[in-house]
This record gives structure tokens, C-alpha cells and sequence, in this order.
């Protein structure tokens, strides 16, 4: 079921709506000249004077005391006459406005309508379309007074619909509490069986009467913008979504719920514009702005959106802007510490050809105690002076990589690097000893063997050269 709420109400007060039923009734409203044109008329006094006693009764709240002497009326009648009709009918407002038992308003009204439909003439005009709208709320009120999934809610919410078509048919210009009810219930009813299975006829009508209020309301109000968001993501018309969800954070800038669901409207809206570049950058540059609105406003600023924000720079090519964010969220606890987080930071500087910077931050953050006892860190920062072919450094940070250890990244790795980098600088030994531990790893790749085959052969060429001076030195 929706997340909001309407309101609506019957739009008289009880003591009034029963008042009127004695008077309309009344033989004495009829003019002289169209008496032969008569309505319906009680079948003698009783029953008219019992009604005009009710409302001080009602205005004190004595509801039980109404009904008994209702009650008490009814053994003297015929069953099929117009008194019991009108019985029927206050004694449902009673229940539904007085006692808010709307199930047993439905009882009376239901069967106030058999007899209507054996004598048309009991009710006619404004007042029978009126009442259409009263049973039309009971039967709404029954509904979704029961549990979400109550099997007895789809047909109460049809009978509701069944009144409130013919109110729809004699009321070509609703108010705007009119219309809220009828776009409520639909909205409900299309909503009944549960996500995947949507009422799409009673989905269409909900989305017809919010778009006539939107049009039509001088100051529409908040809950149509959201029945339509709430259709348009159900749709997955996201762009649609969008619009009434800037309209929502317009009026409402204060609700962070509004921001939160247009920022990931955008960016759902990138993400299915793969194929258009320059629409997908578009609609990332307006997620970046609406989070940028947010934040300005005091929403959206814990760690994961901030992390959010810097994501979104890096999707529209914006390093920069997203180094400098993710610089200072770590510096400022604005976004999480973490070792990931730091290894981002160096790669937006790669990106932008800044690798000097990009071992920089890496070397800041290996300085923490929290990172001190892991060589991932020192991993990352040997391979970019592999990459800048700084073999000392490479050579530096590899072994410091190997000797810490707590490699979350694949450990033959980090003996690859020191195994080629001591290589380079003549370190025959230790860079045997690092290919053989390289080896050791299942996951290391064959290749290595290459070198280590290599880092033999200097090793012997070596040993040959030392064997050739020594003999040279013995002659």
C-alpha cells in the first residue's frame, strides 16, 4: 500500500444529514400546483416526528439512544415502504458517522438500495447521488480497515468503485476532496494484489483523476505529485518520475525523502542511457546537482552519499572535482576511512597523469596505524613506479609489501614485482628466491618461470665470470 495519506470526509454534519431526511420527506415542501407530481411521503406522522426529534440526540452523541428509537419505529411499518427506507438511510449515518461502524452503515444502506430499486421514486436527484458517494467511502473504509492481503479487500474495493462510477456519472465536475477520494481508491485498488500484479485498469483511472487534479486544482495538492511519481517508477518511466519529483523538492525542499528518490531517479536514468554518451552524461550531471541541493540544505551528507557525490564526478570524467572530494571526505570523516577508499583517491590521480600525487596519497595513508601492518598499500604504490619504471622504488615498496605480508590482493603479486625489480638491480638471489616464492602461489602465472630461468642464468653467468678471475689471479 502507498506511503501517504489521504484525507476526506462526508461533508455535513450528522445532525443535519439526518434532519434532512424528515424534512425532504415532508408533505409540506410540495407547492400546491404540482401536487399530482408529488415525491414519496411518510405513511403517517410517526415516523416524520421521530425523525425531527433525533438531532439534539445526535448533537449530545447519543447514538445507541438514536438507533433504539429508530429501532422502536420499525415493527409498526411495512417493510417495502418509503418509512423504512428512510430508516435504513439514517440509521446507516448514524453508524458510519456517528458510531464509525462503517460494515453495518453498509447493512442498512444496502438495504435502503433494494428498496429503491423496487420504488425508484424514494430517492432521486442531488440526494441519490450523494449517497452513491456515502456507501461508496464505507465500503473503502471496511477495506482498508483489514490486514494488507485480506482476500475480502479486492471485492470490497470493487463495490466501492461500482457506487462511486455512478456518482462519477451524475458529477461531471468533482471538487478536490471529491476527486482525492476517487483517485485514493482507485489508487488502492490498483495496488491490491500486491507488486506483481498490479490492477492496470483501476492503475490508468488513479493516474487520469491525479493528472485532472494537477490541471485542474488552483494549488494541487501534495499527494497527486506523488501518486504520479509513484506510477511513473512503478512504469519504469523514470524521466516522467523526475518531473513530479522536482516539482516535489520545489515545494517541499525540507522532506530529504523527496532528494534522496530524485537523486536515484537520475541516476537510473543514466545508467539505461549507455548507448548515448551524451545523454547519460546529461542525466549524471543532474543526480550531481540535485545531490549538490541536497547537501546545501543540510540532507544527504552521511559518508555514503558523500561517497555517492564522488562517484558520480568520476562517472562524468570529472577526476578533479572527485579527487578533491574524496580527499577531503577522508581527511574530514565525511567519507569512511578505508584502505579501498585511499586506493580510489590514488587511481582518480592516475587518471588524470598525476602518479607522483597518486603514490603520495598511498604513502599517507600506509603511514596510519590502521594500515601499517597490511603491504597492499606498499603493493599499490610499487606497481605505479613499475609503471613510471623506478626500479629502486619498485624495489623499495615490493619487498616492503612481501615483509608486512596481510596481502588481500593476490600475494604472488607483490614477489613478482620485487622478484623483476631485483632482478634489474642485480640482486640475482633475492630475486630467484622471490620468483620461487611467486611460484609457490597456484594462482601465479607460468610466465615467471621465464625468469626465474633467467635470474639462473646470471646467477651461473655470474659465478663463471668469478671463477674465470680467480683463475686469472692464480696465474
Amino acid at each position: 500500500m502507498p506511503n501517504f495519506h489521504f484525507r476526506h470526509s462526508l461533508r455535513f454534519s450528522l445532525a443535519i444529514l439526518v434532519a434532512g431526511c424528515a424534512s425532504l420527506a415532508s408533505p409540506s415542501i410540495v407547492r400546491a400546483d404540482d401536487s399530482d407530481k408529488s415525491g414519496p411521503s411518510f405513511s403517517g406522522d410517526k415516523t416524520g416526528e421521530t425523525l425531527s426529534s433525533l438531532p439534539p440526540m445526535l448533537d449530545a452523541k447519543n447514538y445507541d439512544g438514536a438507533i433504539q428509537v429508530l429501532n422502536a419505529l420499525i415493527p409498526g411499518l411495512n417493510p417495502n415502504s418509503y418509512d423504512m427506507s428512510v430508516i435504513y438511510d439514517t440509521r446507516a449515518k448514524i453508524y458510519f458517522q456517528g458510531k464509525d461502524q462503517p460494515a453495518k452503515a453498509i447493512e442498512d444502506w444496502e438495504k435502503m438500495w433494494a428498496l429503491i430499486k423496487l420504488h425508484p421514486d424514494f430517492m432521486t436527484g442531488k440526494d441519490l447521488t450523494d449517497h452513491y458517494e456515502f456507501i461508496a467511502q464505507a465500503y473503502f473504509m471496511v477495506a482498508t480497515g483489514l490486514k494488507t492481503g485480506d482476500a475480502r479487500q479486492g471485492a470490497l474495493f470493487d463495490k466501492s468503485i461500482e457506487y462511486m462510477r455512478k456518482w462519477l456519472a451524475a458529477t461531471p465536475r468533482p471538487t478536490s476532496q471529491e476527486r482525492l477520494f476517487i483517485t485514493e481508491l482507485f489508487y488502492y485498488k490498483a495496488l491490491n494484489g500486491g507488486a506483481d500484479k498490479y490492477d492496470m485498469a483501476a492503475l490508468k483511472e488513479t493516474k487520469h483523476q491525479a493528472e485532472e487534479a494537477v490541471v485542474s486544482d488552483i494549488k494541487p495538492r501534495e499527494v497527486y505529485y506523488q501518486i504520479l511519481f509513484q506510477i511513473a517508477q512503478q512504469q519504469n518511466d523514470y524521466l516522467v518520475a523526475s518531473k513530479y519529483l522536482e516539482w516535489l523538492v520545489k515545494v517541499h525542499p525540507t522532506s530529504k525523502e523527496y532528494w534522496t528518490q530524485l537523486w536515484a531517479v537520475y541516476n537510473n536514468l543514466a545508467g539505461g542511457a549507455d548507448k548515448d554518451p551524451r545523454l547519460q552524461r546529461t542525466y549524471y550531471a543532474r543526480a550531481i546537482n540535485t545531490m549538490e541541493r541536497a547537501q546545501a540544505l543540510g540532507f544527504s551528507t552521511t559518508p555514503k552519499d558523500n561517497f555517492n557525490l564522488v562517484t558520480l564526478y568520476n562517472e562524468v570524467g570529472q577526476y578533479n572535482r572527485a579527487a578533491e572530494l574524496m580527499y577531503g571526505g577522508l581527511k574530514s570523516a565525511k567519507i569512511e576511512d578505508t584502505r579501498k577508499n585511499w586506493e580510489i583517491l590514488s587511481y582518480f590521480y592516475r587518471l588524470m597523469n598525476r602518479d607522483l600525487q597518486a603514490v603520495n596519497v598511498l604513502k599517507e595513508a600506509e603511514a596510519m596505524d590502521k594500515y601499517a601492518s597490511s603491504g597492499d598499500l606498499d603493493l599499490e604504490i610499487a606497481e605505479i613506479y613499475s609503471s613510471l619504471e623506478d626500479t629502486e622504488h619498485t624495489y623499495e615498496f615490493s619487498k616492503k609489501a612481501v615483509e608486512k605480508g596481510n596481502l588481500e590482493s593476490k600475494p604472488y603479486i607483490a614477489y613478482q614485482y620485487l622478484a623483476f625489480a631485483a632482478y634489474e638491480l642485480g640482486k640475482y638471489d633475492e630475486a630467484l628466491a622471490a620468483c620461487e616464492k611467486a611460484l609457490s602461489f597456484p594462482d601465479a602465472p607460468k610466465d615467471l618461470t621465464r625468469l626465474r630461468d633467467g635470474v639462473k642464468q646470471a646467477i651461473k653467468a655470474r659465478a663463471d665470470e668469478k671463477d674465470m678471475i680467480k683463475a686469472q689471479l692464480k696465474k
